[in-house]
Formats: structure tokens, sequence, C-alpha cells
């Protein structure tokens, strides 16, 4: 991961595609289709067990950075598509984990599930962490805008369980809030010229929401 972010010698190109020397490599187009194939096979190994959540956080932060840096269309678009099969991922295990502490009787063990679910929802925000230029593309992705409504609820409704002292914890929660504030104005550009995403979060927030026609 250290070699997708700012680390490393500043780009000496005359007109520097990306900040650092070592980002080059992500501008590969065969790199890129590559490293994003394999994305895709270590995902299909650990989509059906949601302990494995920080191996596919790791992959959509890859995803992310390959999407940002990435000159090639086609290699944006397929990391895009990843990105919105990871967050498909993401909102069935915080489903799954959210039903399991629902229907827990031991404090312990609800308190668990339920912190594991905030590590989720965060993996879950960022598959939308991509620049600006790429957000409206991400919002017309089916469910992402019901996914990250859902998944930023589960973190606020659970802050009081964030363990302060873990750092990947507290960088995952900067980012996410980072990601609030910046996705906001498209956000509610998208929900004004189409409800259906907040619709579906909160239908599925709250059973007995109804639907004005």
């Amino acid at each position: 991961m250290q070699t997708v972010n700012r680390v490393g010698t500043p780009d000496e190109a005359p007109i520097p595609d990306v900040e650092r020397t070592s980002h080059v490599v992500l501008t590969d187009p065969e790199f890129g289709f590559a490293l994003i194939a394999h994305l895709e096979i270590a995902t299909q190994r650990v989509a059906e067990n949601w302990e494995s959540w920080r191996a596919l956080a790791t992959f959509v932060q890859l995803a992310c950075r390959i999407t940002n840096l990435t000159t090639t269309p086609e290699v944006r678009t397929r990391c895009l598509h990843f990105l919105q099969k990871s967050r498909q991922t993401a909102n069935v295990w915080l489903h799954r984990l959210k039903t399991r502490a629902a229907s827990s009787t031991n404090e312990e063990q609800r308190t668990e599930l339920l912190s594991r679910a905030i590590e989720i929802a965060l993996l879950g925000t960022a598959t939308l962490d991509v620049d600006n230029e790429h957000m409206d593309v991400v919002l017309q992705q089916q469910d992402a805008i019901s996914t990250f409504l859902l998944c930023s609820v589960a973190v606020q409704e659970n802050a009081d369980l964030l363990v302060h002292s873990d750092g990947l914890q507290n960088s995952a929660v900067q980012a996410w809030r980072s990601l609030v504030y910046r996705i906001l104005p498209k956000l509610r550009d998208a929900i004004l010229h189409d409800c259906d995403g907040i619709n579906q979060a909160v239908l599925s927030s709250w059973a007995a929401f109804e639907l004005i026609e």
C-alpha cells in the first residue's frame, strides 16, 4: 500500500502524469489490467467470508488508486465495476452482521459483531472514495447511494464502539468523514434527480416506512 500512496521521490519528468516516481507504473495499461484481474480473482476467494474484510479493504484501496491515476478509460471502467461488486459484497456482509447482532442474546458477542460491522461499513463507503471527476459515474451505479447511506448510518449509530487507539480504523474514519463532505453536493443532486437510492436506504432501516407515490 505504501507504493500506491504518497511516498517516494517526486516524478521529475517535464510534465509528470503523477506526483511520485513510484506511481508511474499505475498509469501503465498492461499493469492496470493485470492488477485489477488479480484483485477480481482474490475477491472471489474472500467474498463468502466477512472475516476477510481487511483483505477486501486493501483491494478496494488499490482499485480506487488505479481509478484515480490511470489514463486508460478501459482500465478505469473495469476498476469502477470492481468497486461496485466490492460494494455489493460489503453490503451483504453488513446485513449479515447486523442481523446476527440483533438476534444475539450475549451482550459481549453483540458488541463484537457491531464492532466488526463498523469496519465493514467503512469498507462499503471506501468503494466510493474516488476523485471528484469520477464521482458522478460511481453515484449512478446500482445501489451506490443506498449502500453509502446505510453504511454511513451504521458507522454513526455505533460510533461509541470505535477504538480510538486503532490507527487503521482512525484512518478509515477520517477518510469516511472527508468523503462525506466531498460527496455531499453530488449526492444531494443525485437524490433530487432520483430518490430511489435514499428510499431504499430508509426502507432497509425502517420497515414501517411507506413510499408516497
